[in-house]
Parts: structure tokens; C-alpha cells; sequence
């Protein structure tokens, strides 16, 4: 027999090697991770849903000849051609997003053009001033 003439250690390591190789690939199939759903999004509350469905975009031509004049000279609010420009409804206020560093300031004001100030921000991707 072939088997019987090769040496006591060669066999000792190719039975090992067998052993070995099915054990690594039986544990190859025990180590399949299954993928994760994806999360569902967040739903936003129904404020906020009701809140942005009252904002209407108008274009800076709309906006109250003394707002704008306070746009312009207030250094806080440069940049404000390049935002964002809405009429909130339900509030009766303008709202300008300004992006600034990639951060959102939102601006508020009345429907007369005077600033107004709230510590409450209106959505999470701005900050009220």
C-alpha cells in the first residue's frame, strides 16, 4: 500500500490538514452576517408637515421695500440674494435661509419687513434669530 510507506508525521499533518480545512469551511457558513434592514425614515410631526406646506417661495421682488433696505445695510444678513425666500401663511411672516459654512440661519420677519427674534427654531436644519 501507498499509504503505509509514507512516514507516520506526513500523515499525522495531511489528516490534520483535511480535518482543518473542513472545520474552516463549515465555520465560514456559520459566520454569514445577514444584512440589516434598512431603519425606516423619520416621520416628521404633523406641526412640521403643516408648517412647511403653508410656506410659499417668492422671489426678493415680493418682498417689502423696507426689509429689503434692512437686508442690505445689516451685515448679519449678507449673503440673502443667494437664499432662500419664503411667505409663511399660517405665521404671516417672511422667512430667508441663508447658508452660510454649511449651516442653515433662518431670519424672520413680519409682513411689515421688521426682524423678528424667537428662541424657537422652525425645523432642525435651521437656527432662529
Amino acid at each position: 500500500m501507498l499509504i503505509s510507506k509514507v512516514p507516520v508525521m506526513k500523515k499525522f499533518v495531511l489528516i490534520a490538514g483535511f480535518i482543518l480545512s473542513t472545520l474552516v469551511a463549515g465555520a465560514q457558513d456559520s459566520l454569514k452576517i445577514e444584512p440589516m434592514p434598512p431603519a425606516a425614515p423619520a416621520q416628521p410631526s404633523p406641526s412640521d408637515a403643516e408648517r412647511k406646506e403653508d410656506r410659499l417661495p417668492i422671489e426678493d421682488e415680493e418682498l417689502p421695500p423696507n426689509m429689503k433696505t434692512l437686508l442690505d445695510s445689516d451685515e448679519k444678513y449678507k449673503g440673502w440674494e443667494e437664499g432662500t425666500i419664503y411667505f409663511d401663511r399660517s405665521a404671516d411672516q417672511f422667512l430667508i435661509h441663508i447658508i452660510r459654512e454649511n449651516k442653515t440661519e433662518t431670519f424672520r420677519f413680519d409682513k411689515n419687513g421688521t426682524a423678528v427674534t424667537s428662541e424657537k427654531p422652525l425645523d432642525e436644519s435651521s437656527s432662529s434669530q
